[in-house]
């Protein structure tokens, strides 16, 4: 994830990964910058935010599109994606396949099974769809 540089009276907005459904259109003015947070409160007011730097990405001008719905690829159960971002320990080149998509959330499951155990609750963001023409299965001698 990238980490921006942010100075006081900068408007940001809280990266989509991390945003709960009520802040996904809200905009920041950043008001105190420390060494690993920011302390940021609402431009329509309301309750100062104190969070770490990378909760936190530039607020989009008004001819660019939507950070929110740039998020939204077209994932849908079945589909063989690779998982990659912040907090996954996973191997990048692992293909997982979508079970589930519940709004900006997906769950999923390794490729092959993983003894029943799949991840709930990965942010789409970080699904990358893998094109089936490139697959290609390569048995291995038991």
């Amino acid at each position: 994830m990238p980490s921006h540089t942010f100075s006081r009276d900068d408007l940001v907005v809280i990266d989509p990964a991390f945003a709960r459904p009520g802040e996904q259109a809200v905009v920041y003015r950043v008001r105190e910058v420390h060494r690993v947070n920011l302390v940021a409160e609402p431009v329509t007011g309301g309750r100062p935010l104190r969070a770490p730097k990378d909760m936190f990405q530039p607020a989009p001008d008004a001819g660019q599109p939507d950070p929110v719905q740039a998020a939204h690829t077209a994932l849908w159960p079945g589909s063989v994606v690779t998982v990659a971002g912040p907090g996954w320990t996973g191997p990048a080149a692992q293909l997982h396949v979508v079970l589930r998509v519940t709004g900006d959330k997906v769950s999923l499951v390794a490729l092959g099974g993983n003894n029943g155990r799949y991840w709930r609750g990965v942010h789409r963001r970080f699904c990358t769809v893998v094109d089936p023409s490139h697959i290609a299965h390569i048995p291995t001698a038991e």
